[in-house]
Formats: C-alpha cells, structure tokens, sequence
C-alpha cells in the first residue's frame, strides 16, 4: 500500500540513483512544498510518485510499484506526467486512453563542462514587469501561464539581455527546476543571446548547488544545437502525457449536452420523422490523439467539406437514403434535413467521402465548448456500406475539423453501430453512468 509521506532522506537517497532523471521529481518536491509524495516504503522506497494537482512525477524501476500506484491512485480521471523516463512512461502509457504527448531529450550540464568564456554579453536576472513580454512568445501560452512566469522569476533565478532597456533574449527556471521559456526575439537573433543567457542562468543553477538541465521536445530543430554548443550531454528520452483512466464524469456531462445541442439543432418537423431514441441509445468517447494514431488510409478516398449548395443537397441525399427505407420517408426526411443543416447559424459542419471521384459517405461534425466534437449522421450509400469506408470518413472528417483544436470526441448511436466505433478506441459510456 501507498503511504503519502514528508520529505526524507531515504525518499532523495532513493531518487538520487538515478539522479539526472529524478532532477525534475526532486525539484518540484523542493520547490512546491504542497506536493504530495506517496512511497510503498518509507525506509526502503521501491518508488516514488509525487503529484501535484494535475500533474503526477513518477520514478520506479519496480513493476509491483507501478501496479500498485495506478490501482490505487489512478482510479478515475484525467492525469497528467511529467517528464518520466520512457522506460516508466511505457508501462504508464499503453494501459490507458492517452490524450495527448511530448516527447523530449534529457540534457544536463556537468559542472566542470561549464565554460563562462562563452559570455559575450552583459546578463542581468528578468525583471518581473517584462513577465508579460515572456508570456506573450512563451509556445504554451495558457490563461493561467502569466502567473506561472511571474512566479518563476520571483522565486527562482533567471537570465537576459536587455538591449536599450528591452528585454531581447531570455530563458528561466521551471517549478521542476529545468530550464525553459527560453526564447529570442527576430530582430536579434543570430547574436549569441541565447548561448549568453543559457550559461549565466548554468551557472546561477550550480551555485544554488544543483544540476542544470533541459528537456528538448522531439522535432525542436534548433535547441539540441545550442545545448550541445553549451556543453550540455543528452542523458536519454522522457515523456510528458496525460491518460484518461475509467469514465470521468466530464464525458457523461459532455455527452447529455451534445445530444442535446443536437436535438436543439434539429427542426421539430425532422425529429419527427427521425428515430432520435434508437439514433441516440448508446453514448461513446475518444480522445483526438488517440484517433491521430489510427493507419486507415483507403486508396483512392478523400473527405471534403460539404460547402457548395450542390454539396449539401449531396450531403443530405446520402443521409437520407441511409437513414430511410421507404420513398415516401426519404423525401420528407430529405427536405427537413436540408432545412435544418441550411438554416443561418447552423452549428453542423458537413463533410462528403469520395472513393475515386464519387461521391460515397457522409458525416457531420458540431463542435462545442471549443475542444469538444459531436459526431453525428454518419452513411454510407448502399453500394459502398461497409465498416472501412465509415472508419475512413470519420478519421479524415476529424483530421480536417482538428484545425480548431478539437481535443475529445463525443457521440451517441444505435446500438447496431457500437462495434464500428469500439474498433476505433472509442469507449462506452456506461447506463448507470448516465443516470
């Protein structure tokens, strides 16, 4: 069983064996004194798992640990890692939906690699009144990032090259204590700012009597370049990712206000003469990342948006003979689908699959809450109805509507379609859930 426990010497004996690896883990215990860190063993820990609000550092070699630690304090939810070693982030990661990554190279700069002739400039600690500057460049830029900077160069040390009184080139010190947020504005690159900050704020780092390290994501073309020009050595891969564990109530809250956005976007005559019960039975959800993941590539098909008059009178056709039996239903399910998907401030976005020119499935996506998709009206026409092609429509419809962003998908189905959507990931909500 998991102990949550203080700060011991056992628990930072036990970390420093692998220390560059564990910097980040004794960091934020260091830094962040409401972390909480739990331990199988308070004299003898196997591993160690600190967590802090959404984010969990995790260090372990030990299976039974791992095991243990995700049974227990990993029962519901959505979580967050980082930086672990890939090693542990690969037994983490392949039990859960994952819902997004980072994948990054660990780089640390040993104190006697440490070359201050490097400095050609004048470098002077980030005064708070330019967190705004930072915050304004800063790739992860959030509504609550301009607190995190402010706090970051209050409490911990940071370097920059102001030139007439501007700030030019920078880099600080995370919570974890790693190094980041390092940025150069346009017109004053090519200087050797970012080598004169990168030392200073080195050497501010061994002073305190610590390690300085990076973490460089995969496919960040430039930073492994400067780090290895300041002497920094590349350690190993480690991984920044968020998993969705069991059925969080946000998707069940999700899923009820998409069906009934959808209802609300139908017109009376339509919901009349659709089955919304049996369309709606089953309540399923995905994660867009794990969607991205998915190789169903079919030779001469594409999905475009349905934007022209003539596409969405297309659009509706092969909804409608999808979704109706008899001419007489088609006809009147027909028109009332067009007068719904036509109306001003319609929210459905529609798409058209083509296999070889023609034109053979429909979907439409609705996006809410501004990461949130619904999926909905998914057909085929009847000569081209099978699995493959509604698996390919809604993977290449999503990869187009993921320019806004989209993080979850949401839906609900007949239950004849269940199987379609579990053999893309996509997870069942279950009924007493939606109670």
């Amino acid at each position: 069983m998991l102990v949550k426990v203080k700060m011991s010497k056992a628990i930072r004996d036990f970390l420093e064996r692998d220390l560059i690896y564990n910097l980040n883990v004794l960091g934020v215990i260091d830094n962040m004194p409401d972390a909480e860190i739990y331990v199988d063993n308070e004299k003898a820990p196997k591993g160690v798992m600190v967590r802090k609000d959404y984010f969990n550092y995790i260090y372990s070699e030990d299976d039974g640990f791992i095991d243990e630690m995700l049974e227990s304090h990993f029962v519901e939810g959505f979580f967050g890692f980082s930086g672990l070693k890939k090693s542990i982030a690969d037994k983490i990661r392949t039990r859960f939906m994952n819902s997004w990554e980072s994948k990054c190279t660990l780089y640390y700069l040993p104190e006697d690699a440490l070359d201050l002739s490097l400095i050609k400039t004048p470098v002077r600690d980030i005064d708070v009144k330019d967190a705004e500057v930072v915050d304004k460049y800063y790739t992860y830029r959030s509504p609550w990032s301009i607190h995190e900077i402010r706090e970051d160069i209050t409490s911990r040390p940071s370097s920059a090259v102001y030139v007439e009184g501007d700030i030019a080139c920078w880099v600080l010190i995370h919570k974890d204590d790693s190094m980041g947020i390092m940025y150069t504005k346009e017109e004053h690159r090519q200087k050797g700012y970012a080598v004169d900050v990168t030392i200073d704020l080195a050497e501010k780092i061994i002073k305190r009597g610590k390690i300085p390290y990076l973490q460089i994501v995969e496919g960040n073309s430039m930073s492994p370049g400067l780090a290895n020009k300041c002497g920094f050595i590349p350690h190993g891969k480690c991984e920044w990712f968020g998993i969705i564990v069991g059925v969080p109530n946000d998707f069940v809250e999700l899923s009820k206000n998409g069906k009934e956005l959808l209802i609300n976007e139908l017109s009376p005559e339509l919901k009349k003469v659709m089955n919304l019960q049996d369309l709606t039975e089953k309540y399923l959800y995905n994660a867009t990342f794990e969607l991205k993941k998915i190789d169903h590539e079919l030779e001469g098909f594409k999905v475009e948006k349905a934007e022209s008059k003539n596409d969405i009178k297309k659009w509706c056709e092969i909804v409608a003979s999808s979704y109706c039996c008899s001419k007489e239903k088609y006809k009147e399910f027909n028109d009332e689908l067009l007068n719904t998907v036509t109306k001003e401030n319609s929210l459905f976005n529609l798409w058209i699959g083509y296999l070889n020119g023609v034109e053979v499935s429909a979907i439409a996506t609705l996006v809410y809450e501004k990461e949130i998709c619904g999926l909905y009206f998914n057909s085929t026409i009847a000569e081209a109805k099978n699995h493959e092609i509604e698996k390919a429509t809604i993977l290449e419809a999503l990869k187009l509507e993921d320019k806004n962003y989209i993080e979850f998908v949401v839906l609900q189905t007949s239950k004849e379609k269940v199987g379609l959507y579990e053999d893309l990931g996509f997870m069942v909500i279950p009924e007493e859930k939606l109670v």
